[in-house]
């Protein structure tokens, strides 16, 4: 069995289970929008993963850099210059950042699978980045379910 059956095969399972737990304490069966949102959940998670190690790279990029010491002209001083904040910056920055880097990559792979797997179990293309329709395109059911959300808001308030 290849790698991509299998997490095609585990993100079924997944996706089943958290459909079922809907049914079991809902009552109901869920609709094609909540099987979508359920996949894009699923499937969005080593995008985020990826652009979370990659969000603490530059997060340690920036803390060289804001322990940096200058000379009057704005330059640099040379690193035998330079506090023990910074060498301590730039040790942990090179300490971690390759190994990062390659766990970043390693969900970047990760991710090509999961929207394959999206793409297969809800027969849509996956877009990362969606946008909520605007407030004038809901349907009805929508309407009726932020008037209760908001019912319920004005009761706790």
């Amino acid at each position: 069995m290849t790698k991509s059956m299998t997490i095609t095969e585990t993100l079924d399972t997944l996706a089943n289970l958290i459909i079922e737990n809907y049914k079991d304490h809902v009552g109901d069966i869920p609709n094609d929008y909540f099987v979508k949102d359920v996949a894009m959940g699923i499937t969005k998670v080593p995008y985020w993963s990826a652009q979370s190690k990659r969000n603490y790279i530059e997060r340690l990029h920036g803390l060289v850099l804001s322990s940096t010491q200058y000379d009057v002209d704005g330059k640099p001083l040379s690193d035998n210059d330079q506090g023990k904040a910074y060498h301590d910056a730039q040790d942990k920055y090179e300490r971690l950042a390759p190994r990062l880097e390659l766990e970043a990559m390693s969900f970047d792979a990760l991710a090509v699978e999961y929207t394959k797997w999206f793409e297969q179990y809800t027969g849509e293309e996956f877009i990362l980045d969606q946008r909520k329709a605007p407030a004038n395109k809901r349907s009805k059911a929508e309407i009726a379910a932020m008037k209760a959300i908001e019912a319920r808001r004005a009761k706790v308030a």
